[in-house]
C-alpha cells in the first residue's frame, strides 16, 4: 500500500508540474485589464527536458527504498526486534529461551539436557557415555 501511495504521489506531482508549465499568467502594464485566451498563447518554446527522467528517478528511488525497508521490517517483525540488532544474536537468544539457557552457548544447554536424559553428569562427561556403558554391560 505504501509503494502504491508513493507511486500515485509521484504521478500527481508530474501532472501538477505539467499543469504549471502550461498555465501562464501574463502581466501586461497597460493600466487596464487585458483578456487573454489560453489558445492565444504560444508555448512552443517550453522545454520539458528532464521531466520524464525525474519521474523515473523518483519512482525508482521509491521502489528501491520501499522494498529494502519492507524486507528489513519483515525480518525485524518476525524476530521481534527493533532497530539494528544482529539477527544471529536474535536466533541465539531464541534458542537460549527455548532450551532454558539465560547466557552462554545454547549448545552447552542442549548437551546438558541430553546428559540429564541419558543419566550423564554435567561437565566434561560425554552425554552418550552412559548409553555406551549400558550397551557394553
Amino acid at each position: 500500500m505504501f509503494l502504491l501511495k508513493n507511486l500515485v504521489s509521484s504521478i500527481s506531482k508530474v501532472t501538477q508540474d505539467l499543469g504549471n508549465i502550461v498555465s501562464i499568467t501574463p502581466v501586461v502594464n497597460t493600466g487596464s485589464s487585458v483578456n487573454v485566451n489560453v489558445s492565444d498563447i504560444n508555448i512552443a518554446n517550453v522545454s520539458t527536458t528532464g521531466l520524464l527522467s525525474n519521474v523515473i528517478s523518483t519512482v525508482t528511488d521509491t521502489v528501491s527504498h520501499t522494498t529494502t525497508d519492507l524486507v528489513s521490517n519483515v525480518v525485524g517483525t518476525v524476530t521481534g526486534t527493533v532497530g539494528s540488532t544482529n539477527p544471529i544474536d536474535t536466533v541465539t537468544n531464541i534458542i537460549g529461551g527455548v532450551t532454558g539457557g539465560i547466557t552462554g552457548n545454547p549448545l552447552e544447554v542442549v548437551t546438558d539436557i541430553i546428559g540429564g536424559v541419558t543419566g550423564g553428569v554435567v561437565g566434561g562427561t560425554s552425554p552418550i557415555s552412559p548409553v555406551i556403558d549400558v550397551v557394553q554391560g
